[in-house]
């Protein structure tokens, strides 16, 4: 999915052919911000801008990685998400 010069985010295929045999339910970030601690929600939306790495000193003194992404989806909604796993620290492929 890509998004368009103007900022629209175009439609994207069926949902119902994304779920496959599990029957997953998805949800705008409307639905999550009304979700519950704990809740496990399915989302899809589009990452409109990543973080710089930055880094946090916890209260033992323990240096921890983060990079912070902000995505949108068709709700007019955006989202902070925050990756702690060096993993997606170490990766600019998907700027």
């Amino acid at each position: 999915m890509e998004v368009e010069d103007d900022g629209e985010i175009p439609g994207m295929d069926d949902p119902e052919e994304l779920k496959g045999e599990k029957k997953m339910e998805w949800c705008t970030l409307e639905r999550v911000a009304d979700a519950q601690p704990l809740e496990i929600v399915n989302y899809i939306g589009v990452i409109h801008k990543l973080g710089q790495v930055g880094s946090v000193t916890t209260k033992t003194g323990i240096q921890k990685m983060r990079r912070n992404v902000i995505v949108v989806d068709d709700s007019n909604l955006s989202c902070v998400v925050c990756f702690w796993s060096e993993r997606h620290l170490e990766s600019d492929q998907y700027k």
